[in-house]
């Protein structure tokens, strides 16, 4: 159901972009100017260079603004959960876990889009969101086109963009409502968080060969590409991005590692002053954490404090239900750990 229309140009300039005609104008001859490349680490091997774009510039609040006015109100499956509003990792996972009174077994397989965002083109975002404009053609054409010129970069949806990520969900909704009622048919669990698709079932089937080959003939058909290197398949538990979804959801003993590291590495050397805990946890080696420009993993106090934070928020969010569950005591102590860890910190010169 379309919950948002344009009717009026008055409307899309004064409610959805709020910016005039000749500043959109003006923006998009140096469009090429607001954005800079960012090379970041890959999960696994590699880098991966970013489009992002200047929080100063004009083009910067002008994707703001048609992201929450415009796009984020464009309704999408209730199965997608990158990307959405109040939705997490966590909305992703959930409706995976195996029913163990139930299941005898249960099926995962995990499959990775090639290249997500640069497979979206200028072309794409003129076909889908031509429905929600109501004006004469003419004006309808014109309006899609500053909506496609503002959002992309050498004619695709740039990686590093604030539109993009609410882009990518209406322009893979095809995609998700054809591979969802074929899961439908079959008995599979169908969700996606950005580029990575989840299934799971009880029905061996879903592991066979065939049926890999059928989710990629759908994805050639919208112009995506299987990557076949990271095909994943589990039987009754699975490990995605440091968690991992089977009986229960929890978080995975090496995504825990970093942060065990760190308590570790202050028990044993009790530093009593800030800067020489970031010269101890900056010569160390972490898995998750990524290093910055200056390759340090914590190049203050302050995203030393944050990051502890947020994993204590973290695991406060993934506190198994049941707390007899052996996950929830072992959490429940690191929680403690940490806030007993921040305390000191505060308390160092």
């Amino acid at each position: 159901m379309i919950l948002i229309q344009i009717f009026r140009e008055s409307f899309f300039f004064g409610h959805v972009l709020k910016a005039k005609e000749s500043l959109i104008k003006s923006c998009l001859e140096n469009k090429n100017d607001y954005y800079y490349e960012k090379i970041i680490p890959k999960k696994t091997h590699g880098f991966r260079t970013l489009h992002c774009l200047r929080r100063d510039s004009e083009l910067y609040k002008l994707q703001s603004e048609l992201t929450h006015n415009f796009l984020d109100k464009i309704p999408i499956p209730d199965y997608v959960c990158g990307f959405v509003p109040g939705k997490s990792y966590r909305d992703y996972l959930a409706p995976h876990i195996r029913q163990v009174n139930v299941e005898k077994d249960r099926y995962y397989l995990r499959l990775d889009i090639k290249d997500f965002f640069s497979s979206l083109y200028k072309e794409n975002i003129l076909d889908m969101l031509n429905p929600y404009f109501r004006l004469e053609p003419v004006k309808n054409e014109s309006l899609l086109e500053y909506i496609a010129e503002l959002t992309t970069l050498d004619g695709v949806l740039p990686q590093g963009a604030i539109s993009s990520p609410s882009l990518s969900n209406i322009l893979f909704r095809r995609m998700d409502i054809r591979i969802n009622k074929y899961c439908k048919q079959k008995g599979y669990t169908y969700t996606r968080y950005g580029d990575d698709l989840l299934f799971s079932s009880v029905n061996d089937n879903l592991h066979n060969a065939s049926t890999i080959y059928l989710f990629s003939s759908i994805l050639n058909d919208g112009g995506f590409t299987l990557n076949e290197r990271k095909i994943r398949k589990g039987i009754n538990q699975m490990s995605l991005n440091g968690f991992v979804v089977g009986s229960n959801l929890r978080i995975s003993r090496s995504k825990r590692a970093d942060i065990g590291n760190i308590l570790y590495l202050f028990a044993t050397h009790q530093p009593d002053e800030r800067k020489k805990l970031l010269d101890i946890l900056n010569k160390e080696s972490f898995r998750y954490r990524r290093k910055n420009s200056d390759d340090l993993y914590f190049y203050n106090d302050n995203a030393l404090i944050h990051y502890l934070a947020g994993y204590r928020a973290m695991l406060i969010g993934w506190l198994p239900e049941d707390r007899n569950h052996l996950h929830f005591e072992e959490a429940i102590r690191t929680i403690n750990q940490l806030e007993a860890l921040l305390e000191k910190i505060h308390y160092m010169e």
